[in-house]
């Protein structure tokens, strides 16, 4: 991508071996952005989606609960 690239609502940036997606050096992510495996580097602002029902923290301890969403999101094929 170019410098100062702006990504916003319902784009998805995704990186592929064989597809590099390197941003620029003046980045703008917005909110429902996915931005899945790709490089963001320099002047970066990534925005959330507070508040998303589907968003949640896990802490240290629960690998295991983690696990098991990653595998019904295919997480390892994704990422």
């Amino acid at each position: 991508m170019l410098p100062d690239v702006v990504v916003m609502e319902n784009a998805l940036v995704r990186e592929r071996s064989a597809h590099p997606a390197v941003t620029g050096d003046a980045v703008l992510v917005g909110p429902h952005a996915p931005v899945n495996g790709a490089t963001r580097e320099d002047e970066v602002f990534v925005t959330t989606a507070a508040g998303a029902p589907r968003a949640r923290l896990f802490a240290p301890g629960e690998h295991d609960e983690l696990r098991q969403i990653q595998e019904a999101l295919d997480f390892p094929g994704t990422v």
